[in-house]
């Protein structure tokens, strides 16, 4: 799968060096190849993607960052897929931080073999320095 692609994002409130909540759109134009298996069909489509972004620090290293993707394919509308990934962050002790992270994908077409909803659940430590 190889995707090529530009777009806008505009910032409805916030920035992200200043503030303690950002609220942003985007919309991209993508260009995607998709090669389902050696035997099957190949795609090239183009999509819209289409996002939601926001991200939350109500204090000091506690963070709630989310994103939601609408990515119709344009030659058909009802050919599309919802994805949102959500990420929730916060400090341990001065270096170490715990995250989480949950995404969830919905796909109206999605290749043989996969399912058309798909939930991914991660847990780990991190350290800035």
């Amino acid at each position: 799968r190889m995707l090529a692609g530009a777009g806008f994002r505009y910032h409805l409130i916030g920035r992200r060096d200043t503030s303690r909540f950002f609220l942003s759109l985007g919309t991209v134009y993508m260009f995607e190849y998709e090669d389902e298996t050696d035997e099957g069909p190949i795609h090239r489509d183009q999509r819209l993607s289409n996002y939601i972004s926001f991200s939350w620090e109500p204090r000091s290293g506690f963070q709630l960052i989310n994103t939601t993707y609408y990515l119709p394919r344009l030659a058909d509308f009802s050919d599309y897929r919802i994805l949102s990934d959500a990420q929730l962050r916060f400090p341990l002790n001065g270096y170490l931080y715990y995250r989480m992270s949950l995404s969830i994908l919905f796909d109206t077409r999605p290749p043989a073999q996969i399912p058309e909803r798909w939930l991914s659940m991660q847990n780990g430590i991190g350290a800035t320095f």
